[in-house]
C-alpha cells in the first residue's frame, strides 16, 4: 500500500471511484475539492461509472471531512484582523454567483452574527446601507464588517467595490455603527481594504 501522504487529491479519489470519472469531474469543475465541495449526489450520479450509491458515498465522506476540519480548526469567535474575516467566511471562496454579507460585532469585536444581504449576478450585487445597517441597528451590533466574493476567484477590488466601500464608511459613521473591514474574496485569497490603507 503507498504512503497515502505522497498521494495527490487525484489519486485520492481514484481509490474510490473510476479514473475516468475523477478526470471528468476534474474537466468539469477545475480540480478534486472544487468538484466535491460544489456537486450534490444528483450531479454526481451524472459522471461515467459512480452510480446513486457512489455518489451518496462521496458527499458523506466530503460532509465528514468538513466536520473534521471544523474540529480541529475552530472557527475565531472574534475579528482581530482580516484572516479572521476569511475564515468565518471561506466557504464563499467556492460560490459561482457573487454573494455579500455583513459580520455583526460588539464592542470587543466579538461575532454577534453574520447576515447575507445579497446574493447577485455572476459579476455584481446590489446592496443598499438600510440592508446593512438596518439589521446591525436592531441587534445593537457595535461594529460591523462588510464580505463578498469575487466568483473569478481574483479578489482585487472594482472601482464600484472602492467608491461603494467608501459610501457605507461614511454612513457607519454616521449611525455611529463603524464598519471595521470590507474583505474580498477570492480562490484562497483575499484582499482587505483596511489591510491595504484604504479605509
Amino acid at each position: 500500500m503507498p504512503n497515502i501522504d505522497y498521494l495527490t487529491d487525484e489519486q485520492l479519489l481514484e481509490s474510490i471511484i473510476p479514473s475516468s470519472a475523477v478526470k471528468e469531474m476534474i474537466a468539469t469543475y477545475g480540480g478534486v475539492q472544487q468538484a466535491l465541495l460544489n456537486t450534490t449526489a444528483k450531479e454526481l450520479e451524472t459522471f461515467p461509472s459512480i452510480g446513486i450509491s457512489r455518489a451518496k458515498q462521496l458527499c458523506y465522506i466530503t460532509e465528514l471531512a468538513k466536520r473534521l476540519h471544523s474540529k480541529l480548526n475552530p472557527l475565531p469567535t472574534a475579528i482581530k484582523k482580516p484572516e479572521d474575516i476569511f475564515a468565518i467566511c471561506k466557504e464563499m471562496q467556492t460560490l459561482e454567483i457573487e454573494e455579500f454579507r455583513v459580520v455583526h460585532l460588539n464592542a470587543k469585536n466579538a461575532i454577534l452574527t453574520q447576515s447575507k444581504i445579497s446574493r447577485g449576478s455572476l459579476t455584481a450585487t446590489l446592496v443598499t446601507p438600510r440592508e446593512i445597517f438596518c439589521p446591525a441597528v436592531r441587534i445593537r451590533a457595535a461594529h460591523v464588517a462588510l464580505v463578498h466574493n469575487h466568483p473569478t476567484g481574483i479578489p482585487t477590488p472594482s472601482d464600484e467595490d472602492k467608491i461603494f466601500t467608501k459610501k457605507i464608511i461614511e454612513v457607519g459613521k454616521l449611525l455611529e455603527i463603524p464598519v471595521i473591514d470590507h474583505v474580498i474574496i477570492g480562490k484562497g485569497q483575499y484582499f482587505s481594504f483596511k489591510e491595504e490603507g484604504l479605509f
